[in-house]
């Protein structure tokens, strides 16, 4: 029997394979070419952190928490409602939300995140949608979402494409798995250590029906 717990799934490249648009959304914010080497590296921590966009959002004259206004959104935004999610990743989301309460936890605002899920029929997957605007840190978040149900750290997992997000997942003391089809390479992933590193969704449900067991 299959023990009870808490998933979280990370959005950009791991649902939506957003990587493209991503990244010439980026460059429009920041005014400046980027190779997708220095894009990637400034998901090797938390995205908001990075020099990239701190500097990007001082020029912007933006203190608070990130809107839809933000140069980089309102690039990103139109292009995310066009695109379809990964369609493997469906049955993934099916058999999580069955078995667990699932949550999303992304740097992409809340309410694209939701018009999204609507959109394509994902909504009844979600217990709840936790984006950039809630707070900034995943690990804030990730934390918020153990104490909203209650859930112990063993029984939380963390499903992401991103070494930052690996490392967030450690600092908010849950396990973690690695998605290769997403922003970062394996070996990028791997720098986190995380549980396991997956190359396609099948594998992935595989790793999280093995975590609950």
């Amino acid at each position: 029997m299959k023990r009870g717990g808490l998933i979280m799934f990370d959005f950009d490249g791991v649902i939506a394979d957003t990587l493209d648009f991503s990244f010439t959304a980026s460059e429009v914010a920041q005014g400046k070419s980027l190779t997708m080497e220095q894009y990637r590296a400034m998901f090797h921590g938390n995205i908001f952190d990075s020099v990239e966009v701190v500097e990007q959002r001082k020029r912007e004259g933006k203190t608070n928490k990130p809107s839809a206004n933000d140069v980089f959104f309102q690039h990103y935004i139109p292009k995310l409602m066009e695109r379809p999610p990964i369609e493997s990743m469906l049955n993934v989301l099916d058999s999580a939300s069955t078995m667990h309460p699932v949550v999303m936890i992304s740097s992409t605002i809340t309410q694209p995140l939701r018009d999204y899920v609507q959109r394509y029929g994902l909504a009844h997957h979600f217990k709840l949608i936790l984006g950039g605007d809630t707070h900034t840190s995943k690990v804030v978040k990730i934390k918020m979402a153990k104490e909203l149900y209650g859930v112990d750290d063993k029984d939380c997992l963390f499903i992401t494409d991103t070494l930052g997000d690996i490392r967030e997942a450690s600092k908010a003391e849950v396990q973690s798995i690695g998605v290769t089809w997403g922003f970062h390479l394996r070996e990028e992933l791997e720098q986190g250590s995380p549980l396991a590193i997956v190359e396609t969704p099948a594998e992935l449900k595989v790793q999280i029906d093995k975590f609950f067991l």
